[in-house]
């Protein structure tokens, strides 16, 4: 899997959970502008582009298009 940010392979390793290129849950909508937790507004990101993007645009719907979630 992708990361919906950089495009970039993602690690899904349990015991990585310091490593910035771990997986994490991305809200398309974020939470704190009303998104919800179904499954249509959740992606996968890298831990770093997850925390970096604070208040970035949200990925084009273009390529949230290509993800599978």
């Amino acid at each position: 899997d992708l990361c919906c940010w950089c495009h970039c392979p993602m690690i899904f390793d349990p015991h990585g959970l310091n490593d910035s290129e771990q997986a994490s849950v991305e809200h398309i909508v974020p939470s704190s502008e009303g998104g919800s937790n179904s499954d249509n507004n959740l992606a996968l990101a890298h831990r770093r582009c997850n925390q970096d993007r604070n208040g970035r645009a949200r990925p084009p719907l273009r390529e949230m298009a290509d993800l599978e979630i």
